[in-house]
């Protein structure tokens, strides 16, 4: 069961694109030893039966195989925002807050994986990421925004409009009086820093969800 739990997280954990490196002729045949090996289980289950100690050994040596050949590729093949090592290779990734506007609720900023076939997560040179957050006052308790970070990280603008706010909201990342955060330039709201970017760890390492 751990092996089709770690297997399934490393095909389909939110936010990450499947990994180029895998074939048209690999993949298939894995999800398909994955989904025949979960369906016997259930069954089995519904019928009151237990599979024969070869049947069981069989199975699981199917899924452990299927699932160690999709994580290698994942852990080898994962990059985000136009080929970066790290979901976290930003300096406007990490967890913020804002105090002034929403007070309580936190924004983690992350740039969003590369796609299979060489579609990096790009626009014209900006890398795209994703804002999830919620939880401060007078805001959703939980919303997702699409952002453009610069290449060289002169700026993010974010899309608001999910929230009921602005698109192409523009802020600059500064260190000053107020600490490290964002700056936004319309209304000089500022969103404190308070937490570093954690990257995803290898899919080898069995934590979910994996890279």
């Amino acid at each position: 069961q751990r092996d089709l739990r770690l297997a399934g997280a490393c095909l389909y954990s939110p936010g990450q694109s499947s990994p180029r490196s895998l074939t048209l002729f690999v993949q298939p045949i894995s999800e398909a030893a994955i989904m025949l090996a979960a369906l016997h289980s259930v069954l089995l289950a519904t019928l009151g039966l237990s599979p024969s100690p070869h049947v069981a050994t069989r199975r699981a040596a199917l899924a452990s195989a299927a699932a160690a050949v999709l994580c290698r590729d994942r852990a080898s093949a994962a990059t985000y925002g136009g080929g970066r090592a790290s979901r976290c290779d930003s300096i406007f990734a990490g967890t913020f807050t804002d105090p002034i506007n929403h007070p309580g609720g936190v924004r983690e900023i992350t740039l969003n994986a590369d796609g299979m076939g060489g579609r990096d997560a790009t626009v014209m040179g900006r890398r795209l990421a994703t804002v999830a957050g919620g939880g401060g006052r007078g805001e959703p308790e939980r919303f997702r925004l699409e952002a453009l970070v610069d290449g060289d990280d002169g700026g993010i603008t974010i899309d608001f409009t999910p929230k009921g706010g602005p698109d192409n909201f523009r802020g600059r990342f500064e260190a000053g009086g107020d600490g490290e955060g964002i700056r936004f330039v319309k209304d000089k709201n500022f969103w404190p820093k308070v937490k570093a970017c954690t990257p995803l760890p290898p899919c080898s390492s069995g934590v979910t969800p994996c890279a």
